[in-house]
């Protein structure tokens, strides 16, 4: 079944529980009622992004750019900004929190030396323009606290400094991040599980409406437009606004 998230996604329908795989990922999950096609890959797709947290264990390889963790007897190739680059390079083993990237083809492993760090890119790859290489970029130029510091006192001058972010993207980045500050940067568990349930309600609501015939890149306009405006907003009003502005 085709599907833009999930390419390779197979669905097997039972009473009471539904069997998925993706490549050599076996999933079963039992549910109440049946679910949709559309609701059950957006579940799939959003196991999948959370399945790995954080890793811990043997540091393989590290370069500025990307590290190789060796736990449980397997490898994993994690990419890393030049601010974790630096708490790591001298350690011969660490911890990675991390957080699994699944868009269309592409699958990346990303990896903090903490929780702050990686609170930091859940919010950048939020923001409407700005992808995981992006949030990188920034990440490699400016420390957590460096980054707070900008968007507190609207630098947007110092965001656009670095390469790929343009006037428009800089702020872009400084307004929908400006009410992050203070107490909501508390890099927090709830916090990052409250990022995690806002990124799933806009893929089932991509999901959703390009099952409704509007092609992908229409549905990610009308979609960043409307989360744009909203801080919160459920599934349905937001597939509801979004075909209003498609």
């Amino acid at each position: 079944m085709p599907y833009t998230q999930l390419p390779q996604c197979t669905l097997r329908y039972s009473r009471g529980y539904f069997q998925w795989q993706v490549g050599k990922v076996l999933g079963r999950y039992t549910v109440n009622s049946g679910f949709t096609d559309v609701v059950a890959l957006s579940f799939v797709d959003y196991l999948l992004r959370n399945m790995i947290v954080h890793v811990t264990g043997k540091l393989i390889h590290k370069t500025p750019t990307h590290a190789v963790v060796e736990a449980g007897g397997l490898g994993y190739e994690i990419k890393i900004s030049l601010h974790t680059f630096s708490a790591i390079k001298t350690l011969a083993t660490c911890q990675l929190f991390t957080h699994q990237y699944i868009q269309g083809d592409v699958r990346a492993l990303y990896g903090f030396a903490s929780m702050e760090e990686k609170h930091w890119f859940l919010h950048l790859i939020n923001v409407n323009s700005v992808g995981p290489r992006t949030a990188m970029t920034i990440l490699s130029s400016l420390s957590p606290l460096e980054l707070e510091q900008v968007i507190s006192d609207n630098q947007v001058s110092v965001l656009k400094g670095i390469k790929g972010i343009g006037d428009k993207a800089a702020q872009r980045i400084v307004l929908e991040l400006k009410d992050k500050l203070g107490n909501n940067l508390a890099p927090a568990v709830g916090n990052v599980v409250a990022l995690q349930k806002t990124e799933l309600i806009r893929q089932e609501a991509l999901a959703a409406l390009m099952k409704l015939g509007i092609g992908k890149a229409a549905a990610e306009r009308a979609v960043a437009k409307v989360c744009s405006t909203h801080a919160e907003v459920s599934l349905e009003s937001l597939i509801k606004q979004a075909l209003q502005v498609t």
